[in-house]
């Protein structure tokens, strides 16, 4: 009785043993997975490549010309355009450091431009696959968001990120050069 009940603890240890080995392995793979997110999280303008998305461009509205964005507002407006447009323009997006393009596929020309600097807002809806993106024109106080309606939530929320990560290669590039500015004095 006694030598199957030692018996029983040893297989037992054993299958701890197993146990915490796939754990600890787990974990090394984890691991592996967010340093290879934190490498690729590290952003540099020389590592950006210029994107482009097709994508309807269903209209735009005005969101104010104040200092204070309500970003319900712009949400809702999103909505309510997105529900009473039936059909959008089939557009080109092209996003790049510089900003973002517009370009009208059925007339093979730029609808619009942007600098990354004049847009003051991005939202995604992913529920509806439509991106709104919330830019000032030069010497106009009023804002206009203009949504973007996309094949696949996916791509609506990729088109947000890829906007972000560029204001965020931009930003950081900023930071580096004053830096170096206040160096040099």
């Amino acid at each position: 009785m006694y030598l199957l009940n030692a018996k029983k603890r040893a297989d037992k240890l054993v299958v701890e043993e197993e146990k915490e080995k796939r754990r600890r392995d787990r974990n090394k793979k984890r691991d592996a997975r967010r340093q290879k997110k934190i490498e690729q999280a590290n952003l540099h303008k020389d590592s950006w490549r210029n994107i482009r998305f097709n994508s309807n461009y269903m209209g735009s509205f005005q969101v104010g010309d104040t200092s204070f964005l309500d970003k319900e507002f712009v949400k809702n407006g999103m909505k309510t355009l997105a529900v009473h447009t039936v059909q959008g323009l089939a557009c080109t997006l092209d996003i790049s450091l510089g900003g973002f393009k517009v370009y009208d596929n059925t007339a093979k020309r730029a609808a619009m431009a942007h600098a990354l600097n004049r847009i003051v807002y991005v939202s995604c809806d992913s529920s509806l696959s439509i991106v709104g993106v919330v830019a000032k024109n030069p010497g106009v106080k009023e804002r206009y968001c203009h949504l973007f309606e996309f094949s696949r939530r996916r791509k609506a929320k990729y088109f947000h990120n890829c906007v972000k990560k560029a204001f965020r290669v931009v930003k950081e590039e900023g930071e580096k050069e004053s830096d170096e500015d206040h160096d040099n004095f």
